[in-house]
């Protein structure tokens, strides 16, 4: 899917809210600003699955809820400096820890209700220890090709980091 394009909406500054610590670029409601056009981007759970599906495969077992969220934002770091856009859609929360996906940290930290499916709870589980795990694998049809080596390369470079070396690694990152 193109992210919709509406050349009459202006940029606003990036700023801190003081209510919920979120960084944002313009407003929520219209998501990133690429030089002076603003592309609505949203949330895609089944995509996000995805990547954290491939991850969890690429790890070969249940891995720290914190690793996984910073693997995450890596790679949705990575996508908007190469293609301009992040793979996941997600909005971005500064925490005490550094910068997380809030929907997905959302999707990892919340029992989803029992009337409510979610393509995520499909696939991976409720945290244990802190630990989350692949429950059943994951289709990769909403992943390109270029995504897929993305996740295959930011999981090569950094996944056998420990989890409290990823947080130093994205606190050192100039947005943080």
């Amino acid at each position: 899917m193109v992210p919709f394009v509406d050349p009459g909406v202006k940029p606003a500054p990036w700023k801190r809210s003081s209510t919920d610590a979120a960084w944002s670029f313009g407003s929520q409601e219209w998501g990133l600003f690429v030089g002076f056009v603003a592309m609505r981007i949203r949330f895609r759970e089944a995509k996000t699955t995805q990547v954290a599906a491939r991850l969890l495969e690429l790890r070969g077992g249940p891995m720290s809820y914190l690793k996984l969220i910073k693997l995450l934002y890596i790679i949705d770091r990575e996508a908007l400096l190469r293609w301009g856009r992040p793979v996941t859609g997600d909005r971005y929360v500064s925490m005490d820890h550094g910068p997380v996906l809030s929907q997905t940290l959302n999707l990892i930290t919340e029992e989803p209700r029992p009337d409510e499916h979610t393509v995520w709870a499909e696939h991976i589980s409720q945290p244990e220890n802190f630990e989350v795990r692949l429950k059943n694998p994951a289709a990769s049809d909403e992943l390109s090709e270029a995504e897929l080596q993305l996740i295959d390369e930011i999981f090569g470079r950094h996944g056998r980091m420990k989890r409290w070396d990823l947080v130093d690694l994205v606190h050192r990152f100039g947005e943080w």
